[in-house]
């Protein structure tokens, strides 16, 4: 549930919630257009983001014994990379 959570924060983060906002007063008239134009910033930042080493870091304050942090790793920044993208 921990990094269930970790992992969901990097949706929520202020970036995200000032990006929306900003789209959505941009393309006031048009809801669609702000709703596609906040997909392709996060789909960019998917591919220029690393994903990996965020998720690395999210998992460094749990402290959780190395090769469990490695065993996790992988699915999370999948997870995560699924998770800015919708």
């Amino acid at each position: 549930a921990t990094i269930w959570r970790r992992v969901v924060e990097l949706r929520q983060s202020d970036a995200d919630v000032a990006l929306r906002h900003a789209a959505a007063w941009y393309f006031r008239e048009d809801q669609q257009a702000a709703a596609q134009s906040v997909r392709q910033v996060f789909a960019r930042m998917a591919t220029q983001y690393p994903i990996e080493l965020g998720v690395r870091m999210a998992l460094k304050p749990l402290l959780l014994p190395a090769q469990i942090q490695r065993w996790v790793e992988r699915p999370l920044a999948a997870v995560a990379r699924w998770q800015l993208l919708h």
